[in-house]
């Protein structure tokens, strides 16, 4: 539940996701930083196909922050980006999405991977995204 998220993630210092897509509607860029004076929010993302929201670190609250922490663990997404693993078929798509997700953590240590965070996890960086239109 709420306990365990918040658990695991009270070290995480940075939650950056996005992703390029050919598409530009597809595309988006959401961080969520720890500072000393509190969680900032950034974000690059269409809301609607004609809605761009662009808002640079934006105080948010512990709750607003826990949320999308929340989802995050619900969707297993810091595990999944330990677990990651490069593909060793040589396979590439030329017009396929680029995802980034990337952890930094208190400590100074980082994790990263080029996985889609899953659309739960957009969905929550897209709803606090709204909250700034």
């Amino acid at each position: 539940g709420r306990e365990a998220a918040q658990a695991e993630m009270a070290s995480v210092r940075a939650l950056p996701v996005s992703c390029s897509h050919s598409y530009i509607n597809g595309s988006f860029q959401f961080s969520i930083n720890r500072e000393t004076t509190g969680w900032l929010f950034s974000c690059r993302c269409y809301l609607d196909l004609d809605e761009q929201v662009q808002k640079d670190n934006c105080p948010i609250t512990d709750e607003q922050a826990a949320e999308v922490f929340q989802v995050a663990w619900e969707e297993g997404l810091l595990h999944r980006v330990r677990a990651y693993q490069k593909p060793t078929d040589g396979l590439f798509a030329y017009d396929a999405p680029e995802y980034s997700t990337f952890f930094a953590f208190t400590d100074g240590s980082t994790v990263d991977a080029p996985i889609n965070p899953s659309s739960e996890v957009v969905g929550a960086f897209r709803q606090l995204a709204a909250q700034y239109r």
